[in-house]
């Protein structure tokens, strides 16, 4: 039994003289595996908040544009067209012409 024992401590010692040959090497190879990951890792989260950061933006961008949109929609329905106007593009014709030159002050000056 104490053979047995003899020989696994030396199987130990045999692997921790070995382990000390290779401990720079193995240090190394795990330090820079450990910046690799970091830097991977950071990377990810940093491309999450540019994807969030410019779905933000691009809410926003809508929601601006909306609001122009529903305003110039709102101001067309509102716009009403003066009667002067609306006579002179009938008597101009059905194409929606402008009145020439001699018709508009006529016009405008037997209009009440």
């Amino acid at each position: 039994m104490t053979g047995a024992l003899v020989d696994m401590a030396s199987v130990i010692v045999a692997y921790f003289a070995w382990l000390k040959e290779w401990q720079t090497l193995a240090g190394a190879i795990f330090g820079f595996s450990g910046i690799i990951l970091t830097l991977w890792y950071n990377s990810g989260q940093e491309r999450r908040r540019y994807r969030t950061g410019r779905q933000c933006y691009l809410s926003a961008i809508r929601a601006e544009l909306e609001n122009y949109q529903d305003e110039l929609a709102s101001m067309v329905r509102l716009r009403k067209p003066s009667a002067h106007l609306i006579e002179a593009g009938l008597k101009a014709g059905s194409k929606g012409e402008p009145p020439t030159a001699e018709e508009a002050p006529a016009r405008t000056a037997t209009s009440p």
